[in-house]
């Protein structure tokens, strides 16, 4: 028979399961290499709103998934701003 690779997923991007865009395992903190001034920036490192929703299993049909996507974004900018990491 052939020999197949099985990519059974469709996506094998880093991005999937949630995780910050830039981010890696041995890193700390928020795990940007440069952390979101704003959720426009949180949203493109993603690739875009869609893809930011869907990353976390949320759909654009649904205005509550739309409103929690938009809380998640917004935390994620406060939680930077928290720590200090996007001051000079």
């Amino acid at each position: 028979m052939s020999s197949k690779s099985s990519n059974t997923g469709g996506n094998s991007s880093s991005k999937g399961g949630a995780k910050t865009p830039n981010s890696s395992s041995s890193s700390r903190g928020s795990g940007w290499d440069n952390p979101p001034k704003n959720v426009n920036e949180v949203y493109k490192a993603w690739g875009g709103f869609q893809n930011f929703m869907l990353s976390y299993g949320l759909k654009m049909w649904n205005h509550e998934n739309v409103e929690e996507a938009k809380a998640i974004a917004e935390a994620m900018c406060r939680v930077v701003e928290d720590s200090g990491e996007n001051h000079l």
